[in-house]
């Protein structure tokens, strides 16, 4: 729920004795509304039914080994439900290893989501007819 800050203010005075002024209130809620704001533009959390939809993407980090740093590409597969993840390191994201990833999410969650959610990962989409190759 959203509150105005004259009524966090009002809030704040009769319920914790509150004794600073509204302005200080105002000036406090602003870079919090403002971070809300962007928050909601960066993030949309999509509510399913058990078993309806996963959620898949690559990622990336850098490891330090002895014989020096390399990039891995992590597989990630949540499930929209419960948020529960799955996560494994490739060397690359071929379609290989995209395919193998798949096994290995669906060997630890003990089956599949009826739908899968895939984040513009290049190994499933087509480029579109109007595009060179």
């Amino acid at each position: 729920m959203r509150y105005s800050a004259r009524i966090l203010f009002q809030e704040l005075c009769a319920t914790r004795g509150f004794s600073g002024g509204y302005d200080t209130v105002k000036l406090t809620v602003r870079p919090l509304r403002a971070q809300a704001a962007l928050d909601s533009l960066t993030q949309c959390r999509f509510e399913t039914a058990p078993g309806e939809q996963s959620q898949v993407d690559w990622g990336q980090v850098r490891v330090a080994f002895e014989s020096g740093p390399a990039e891995i590409h992590v597989f990630v597969m949540t499930l929209g439900y419960s948020r529960r993840s799955f996560a494994q390191g490739f060397e690359h994201e071929r379609i290989g290893a995209l395919l193998a990833a798949h096994e290995a999410a669906f060997e630890h969650f003990g089956g599949h989501t009826a739908e899968m959610l895939y984040d513009r990962m290049r190994t499933v989409i087509q480029r579109a007819s109007t595009q060179r190759r």
